[in-house]
């Protein structure tokens, strides 16, 4: 996957996985206790977590490749979709906490679409957007784009949650408790400094584990 000789990254080979991967290894463990084979895809995960991949887009982008058997799964956890034969590009899916974006985040979008993918997205059924006709080598400057714009995507494909969606006119609901987008909003954080909190610890670059991270909770008031 053109990723250096290296220690193993966290939850990668006969390493005890913590936090959230505990879980994962822990359902295929009982699997394979009863003498059944995982599929390819859960194979791949047991050897690298897909987050980890950001190195092989790196190096797929620098050679201009497209990803190849388990790695077109591991890949959508970078947010990037090999989407052969319907297309041979990627598709890049964007996240949008409760389906809110804003108009800069709007222009933004549409740049990179135009510079880097077919000058348009789509719009899906939970509330994100998709950037398609991506090219290899445009990948990292689509990814590095979108960070830029605040729009998070990692995480945005494979066994991950897609996302946490909201009416688009719960804002105009005069009472707090009736207004759904700030806990969505509030989900969609915990759930990333959840993932952030693991990886440190795993690094040990912290001690207490992600369980103990306190919840992030919508302040009293409309927001």
């Amino acid at each position: 996957m053109g990723i250096a000789d290296g220690p193993k990254p966290h939850g990668a080979g006969d390493e005890k996985p913590i936090g959230p991967d505990a879980l994962g290894r822990a359902a295929q463990d009982r699997f394979l206790a009863t003498g059944k084979t995982l599929s390819a895809e859960e194979q791949a995960k047991r050897k690298l977590n897909g987050l980890d991949t950001w190195d092989a887009v790196v190096a797929h982008a620098r050679d201009g490749k497209f990803p190849k058997g388990t790695d077109v799964f591991l890949f959508k956890f970078q947010g990037m979709f090999y989407v052969a034969p319907a297309q041979d590009a990627f598709m890049c899916r964007l996240r949008f906490p409760a389906g809110l974006v804003t108009s800069n985040q709007l222009r933004g979008v549409a740049d990179l679409a135009g510079r880097f993918g077919g000058g348009y997205s789509d719009v899906t059924t939970r509330a994100n957007l998709q950037i398609r006709q991506i090219q290899p080598k445009a990948t990292i400057d689509v990814l590095m784009g979108l960070a830029d714009l605040g729009v998070i995507n990692r995480g945005a494909g494979a066994d991950n949650i897609r996302n946490i969606t909201a009416s688009g006119s719960d804002r105009a609901i005069p009472l707090p408790a009736a207004n759904p987008s700030r806990y969505c909003f509030c989900s969609y954080v915990n759930s990333v400094l959840r993932m952030i909190c693991s990886v440190l610890k795993a690094q040990n670059h912290i001690t207490s584990p992600a369980r103990s991270l306190p919840e992030l909770r919508p302040a009293q008031g409309r927001v």
